[in-house]
């Protein structure tokens, strides 16, 4: 049961470190192109996951 819990942490973990870096990809073309709000936006939802991805560390270490 606990083996379950973790692997569906986990596989979360990792979906959401790779929306991070996504998120991080569309910010530097958005700094290139000079596109302050939609930067500001992307910042926010990165801001968001790492908490996501803060909290669900600490559930499994």
């Amino acid at each position: 049961m606990e083996e379950n819990i973790n692997k569906a942490l986990s596989d979360e973990h990792n979906k959401k470190c790779r929306k991070l870096i996504e998120l991080a990809k569309k910010e530097l073309k958005l700094i290139d192109n000079n596109e302050l709000t939609e930067l500001e936006k992307i910042r926010e939802e990165k801001i968001k996951l790492q908490q996501e991805i803060k909290i669900i560390e600490q559930m499994l270490f």
